[in-house]
């Protein structure tokens, strides 16, 4: 059964972005032979889940890394989509969107974010894995991981790994 898992870098003290949505304090861990389980982690995702600021993030990059796999982009109102993506923006119940991904495909969904897309997760009780690399730095400020969780799910530790560039990657399973 395809399961819905956050994989998401964050900061030492909890920010996934600057205020102003920026990302290049990830720029110096892109560039590392370490591909941090990426390649296993994108072949088991059939599907991803984002909200509009992380799609126009990705937008951003200028090319689509998405190939095959479905997106959906939590926004009520359309956005450009590149010409070979498979994007869908959805502003409805999500529990019916993962229901309905689960049932098109074998595979997992990526949750990608941003902070208050994993919040809702979470607190819609949505949310089924969570691997969290942490980066080394602090951004003092920014957009948080967790903004307003309000349920307190219980975290089972799957595993963990510390890399040679000082990033920790924390696996847990929600129950």
């Amino acid at each position: 059964m395809p399961k819905v898992i956050l994989y998401i870098a964050v900061s030492l003290d909890g920010f996934i972005a600057t205020p102003d949505g920026g990302i290049d304090w990830l720029l110096p861990y892109q560039d590392s032979p370490e591909d941090y389980g990426f390649k296993e982690f994108d072949a088991s995702v059939g599907a991803l889940i984002m909200g509009a600021n992380s799609y126009r993030k990705e937008l951003s990059f200028g090319r689509w890394s998405h190939h095959g796999k479905k997106c959906c982009v939590l926004s009520s109102r359309p956005l450009p989509v590149p010409q070979d993506a498979a994007v869908e923006f959805y502003s409805g119940d999500l529990k019916v969107l993962v229901e309905r991904i689960k049932r098109e495909s074998e595979n997992n969904i990526w949750l990608v974010g941003g902070g208050r897309v994993v919040t809702q997760f979470i607190n819609e009780g949505l949310l089924e894995e969570m691997m969290l690399f942490y980066i080394p730095v602090f951004l003092s400020r920014g957009i948080p991981l967790f903004a307003a969780v309000t349920s307190a799910p219980s975290l089972t530790l799957v595993n963990s790994k510390a890399y040679p560039s000082g990033v920790v990657r924390l696996h847990y399973s929600l129950i």
